[in-house]
């Protein structure tokens, strides 16, 4: 990770919000890298039509093609392979901002089997058609692979549903 933290030497360092945070206005700078140990952030306005959580997986919008990689929303079927990450605030409701979690370690990342597959460690993970959460998208053995993922360092049992969702650990890869 130090060349993360290498490329990133010239971005903002003094922050007005928390990472747990969101606001109404852009009070970061749409798009915003942070950089804090081993982990990188951005600070996105929230497109999606209801409140989004910390936990909870994310993907870009094409609704918004000047700030592309600052606005989020769940993954519409053509947008699913544009993965964002994980959201970090406490909660970004509708039409605010707020940051997510775009690369590294997270201990808490929604997810859930594909009809009774298990999520095993090293598993690549991507953001399931229209929910805000992470699975293989289609079974283990046909799931595409895209540039922008979320590899499991955690199992997940096949009896695990969509009606309950698990806290997975994971390494996000988004950037």
């Amino acid at each position: 990770m130090a060349i993360a933290r290498a490329a990133f030497s010239a971005q903002k360092r003094l922050f007005t919000t928390a990472l747990t945070d969101s606001a109404t206005t852009d009070i970061e700078g749409i798009g915003t890298l942070r950089v804090q140990g081993e982990d990188v952030y951005r600070w996105v306005y929230n497109e999606h039509g209801t409140v989004v959580s910390a936990g909870d997986v994310v993907c870009h919008t094409f609704a918004n093609n000047a700030d592309f990689y600052g606005s989020i929303a769940d993954g519409v079927a053509g947008n699913v392979g544009l993965l964002a990450g994980v959201v970090k605030s406490t909660t970004i409701p509708t039409l605010n901002y707020g940051w997510i979690q775009v690369l590294g370690y997270n201990a808490g990342i929604r997810a859930t089997v594909y009809q009774t597959t298990a999520i095993t460690v090293g598993a690549t993970l991507i953001q399931i058609d229209s929910q805000l959460y992470a699975g293989f998208g289609a079974t283990a053995a046909t799931a595409p692979l895209y540039a922008k993922s979320i590899i499991a360092i955690d199992t997940l049992a096949s009896t695990v549903t969509t009606a309950a969702l698990s806290k997975l650990k994971g390494i996000i890869c988004c950037l």
